[in-house]
C-alpha cells in the first residue's frame, strides 16, 4: 500500500507539473499510477490571467488488498469493510 501511496503522490507531482504549462495532465497521470487512477480535482492555467492562480491536481486511486489484510480489517469494523481503500494525493503548482 505504501508503494501505491508513493506513486499516486507522484502521479499528482508529475500531473500538476503539466497543469501548470496549461496542458491536460491525464495521461501522464495514468503512465505513472496506472490504470484506475482518477484525476478527481483539476484546476489547469490556461489563460494569461491564470498566472495569479495554482494550478491543483487531485489524484485517487482504490487500493485492494491482495492479502487477507483487508478480510482482517473488516472482522474490527464491524464487517463494513470491503477489502478497498482510496488513496489521494493533491499537487499544487504556481503557473508557468
Amino acid at each position: 500500500m505504501l508503494n501505491t501511496q508513493i506513486s499516486v503522490t507522484e502521479a499528482a507531482a508529475q500531473g500538476v507539473r503539466v497543469a501548470s504549462f496549461g496542458g491536460d495532465p491525464t495521461d501522464r497521470v495514468e503512465e505513472i499510477a496506472g490504470e484506475g487512477v482518477r484525476i478527481s480535482d483539476l484546476t489547469t492555467c490556461e489563460a494569461a490571467d491564470a498566472m495569479e492562480e495554482d494550478a491543483q491536481v487531485t489524484v485517487t486511486y482504490p487500493f485492494e488488498f491482495v492479502t487477507p489484510v483487508g478480510a482482517l480489517a473488516g472482522l474490527f469494523d464491524g464487517g463494513g469493510f470491503d477489502g478497498t481503500v482510496t488513496l489521494t494525493a493533491d499537487g499544487v503548482m504556481p503557473c508557468q
